[in-house]
């Protein structure tokens, strides 16, 4: 134990070992033959002072290596299956006279693998119809054997290499990672279309329960039946909005109540098919992006914006002001709330009114043209 302290203490030391040998070498002063050290007891005692730093210097990097942590880095899942896999393809052995897993190292076959797998399908495909087309004999006729007669070629004759060995196809289809009827596949699509990338077969096709052309004919006129009812109609440019030619409806209506509105109307008829919420907000979006809800920042009017900044403001008052100010707002709002109440009342009770008296007359009522500005401002 004592000497295990006196090395930890020698090791500190050494630290600024570095540092203190410039200075020491500076300090060397060779006496002269009549007064001191001569120069090979010089040399001896340099040696061994030598000696003694290397051992320190060895004992310093042994408890440095002592006290750094061991980092271990641990292998996936996947990579502990293709350990147990290509071990277990070696074990077996592929059956063929070329004997191609004892051809490459374990290691090497691993590392093939393991770089086929992290390829996508899409590039793991174009590098076999690379090999393959490299190494599938196309001519139309069988090469000349001696003795007999050149015959015409009925199937195409594919050989697999790699790294210009010759491989059996078993190997080959288990260093790519590809089975039987992948490999199939892509030698009868590079006899059809050539070394391209495979596309599927529903590729720009429509599903059979795909939304017909009708159903987004009938939720394109619902909304704008529905947007003509609940739009909010104002002179001029709206705020907060780049656009004029804007349709906005109420911030108090959102997507979801519409679209149950829609439901409830579609499945009330036999020959209408109601369409998801999903579908219905993405006809909404591409077709018709003028429609949009306010935000309630913008769906206020001079008095609500005044009463907003007056309870923004009374934050650091007292509790009376912030009172009357909260009961200022609300009686606006109770009022407005009539207003819009009466509106339309009266507006039902005019339509009302007006279809009664050209039904009981048997006059046809055309539709009524759309306002223009000027309309709204008289």
């Amino acid at each position: 134990m004592e000497e295990e302290d006196n090395c930890i203490e020698e090791c500190d030391i050494l630290v600024n070992y570095g540092n203190e040998e410039e200075n020491v070498d500076s300090e060397v002063v060779c006496e002269d033959s009549t007064g001191g050290i001569n120069d090979s007891e010089f040399e001896c005692e340099s040696l061994e002072n030598d000696a003694d730093n290397e051992d320190l210097l060895a004992c310093a990097l042994s408890r440095a290596s002592d006290l750094s942590p061991a980092i271990i880095v641990e292998p996936s899942e996947n990579d502990v299956r293709e350990d147990q896999l290509v071990s277990q393809f070696i074990a077996n052995g592929c059956g063929c006279q070329l004997r191609c897993s004892q051809t490459f190292s374990e290691k090497h076959i691993l590392e093939t693998r393991l770089n086929f797998v992290s390829l996508s399908n899409t590039e793991l495909d174009l590098v076999v119809l690379g090999q393959l087309n490299a190494f599938t004999n196309c001519s139309n006729q069988v090469s000349v054997v001696s003795r007999h007669q050149p015959t015409e070629r009925k199937k195409k004759y594919s050989q697999y290499y790699h790294q210009g060995e010759k491989i059996c196809r078993i190997f080959f289809r288990f260093l790519h990672t590809v089975g039987d009827m992948r490999l199939k596949n892509l030698m009868h699509h590079l006899s059809s279309f050539g070394p391209i990338p495979r596309v599927h077969g529903n590729t720009k096709r429509l599903p059979k329960h795909a939304l017909s052309f009708l159903s987004m004919q009938n939720i394109v006129q619902f909304l704008l039946n529905y947007t003509d009812q609940h739009t909010i109609l104002l002179p001029g440019r709206f705020p907060g909005y780049k656009s004029c030619d804007l349709k906005l409806l109420p911030s108090s209506l959102s997507k979801h109540e519409i679209w149950k509105t829609y439901a409830d109307a579609a499945s009330s008829t036999d020959n209408i098919h109601a369409a998801a919420y999903s579908t219905f907000c993405k006809i909404w979006r591409s077709v018709l992006p003028s429609i949009l809800i306010m935000k309630p920042m913008t769906d206020l009017c001079f008095v609500c914006q005044q009463n907003s900044g007056a309870i923004m403001k009374a934050a650091n008052r007292s509790d009376v002001e912030k009172s009357s100010t909260l009961k200022k707002a609300e009686n606006h709002l109770y009022v407005v709330q009539l207003q819009r109440s009466f509106y339309k009342t009266t507006n039902d009770l005019c339509k009302k009114s007006v279809r009664d008296h050209f039904t009981s007359n048997e006059v046809f009522l055309p539709p009524a043209p759309n306002c223009n500005y000027s309309c709204q401002l008289q």
